[in-house]
């Protein structure tokens, strides 16, 4: 039974929450601190694998969260998903989001956490990706505004990591830390642009899209200018 289901969460795993959700986790952490302390040489402790625990935790968060917020809309756009040919159950995910979210408060409790800024930072995290979820209560609204949509959404990037730097006690009020905060919604934005910048035959489905909103010329124009942004601010970051 237990063997089978976790068979089952690796389908939908492969699917809807792949490797390179660890691996976003550990750059996003390493290159925070390598650009943002003086020392050439970062050494890792504890606080810094339960930072990128709490990174990839939360991406996990994110997504069960999706899953249940777009369940029925991907019955139609998406029927060979895991989740909508019933591989796997809705409940069971719901469950291993709570598993998740219960890691991830005891990793802040008896790791991170510093003070009560770092707390009060949590809160604003956890704050922000309940109203995500419920679409700002405007999501009939704010559905079709694509880009004001994402925009909301990928806030939560910076968010996260503003938490890490002050769990880490890193400097906070700081250019460089600016830098990496702009590349973290930039890289979102190109992630998010790009995932959603559809072929003519999948815009014919209907589903909300930027090529649909936008136009294939205008959406390809958008996504190299963020290309060369987000490479202007890695060289940034590495130099």
């Amino acid at each position: 039974m237990i063997l089978s289901f976790f068979k089952r969460l690796n389908i939908w795993s492969k699917e809807r929450f792949p490797l390179i959700n660890l691996i976003t986790a550990i750059v996003m952490v390493l290159s925070t601190k390598l650009f943002l302390t003086s020392t050439p040489l970062v050494l890792w402790g504890v606080a810094d694998i339960a930072a990128v625990l709490f990174i990839y935790l939360h991406f996990f968060i994110l997504r069960v969260l999706d899953e249940h917020k777009d369940f029925e809309s991907d019955k139609i756009f998406y029927p060979d998903r895991a989740l909508q040919k019933g591989i796997i159950q809705l409940q069971e995910i719901r469950w291993m989001g709570w598993l998740a979210y219960g890691a991830q408060v005891c990793l802040v409790v008896f790791v991170l956490a510093k003070d009560l800024q770092t707390y009060i930072l949590y809160a604003l995290v956890l704050t922000w990706t309940f109203l995500m979820f419920k679409e700002f209560f405007v999501g009939s609204w704010l559905r079709p505004r694509i880009l004001l949509y994402s925009t909301l959404h990928l806030l939560v990037s910076p968010l996260m990591l503003i938490f890490v730097i002050q769990s880490l006690t890193l400097p906070l009020l700081s250019v460089k830390t600016g830098v990496v905060l702009l590349f973290s919604l930039a890289s979102g934005f190109l992630f998010e642009i790009s995932r959603k910048n559809k072929t003519p035959e999948q815009d014919q489905k209907g589903e909300i899209s930027f090529s649909l909103a936008w136009g294939q010329g205008t959406t390809a124009l958008v996504i190299f200018n963020l290309s060369c942004l987000n490479s202007l601010l890695m060289i940034l970051i590495c130099l």
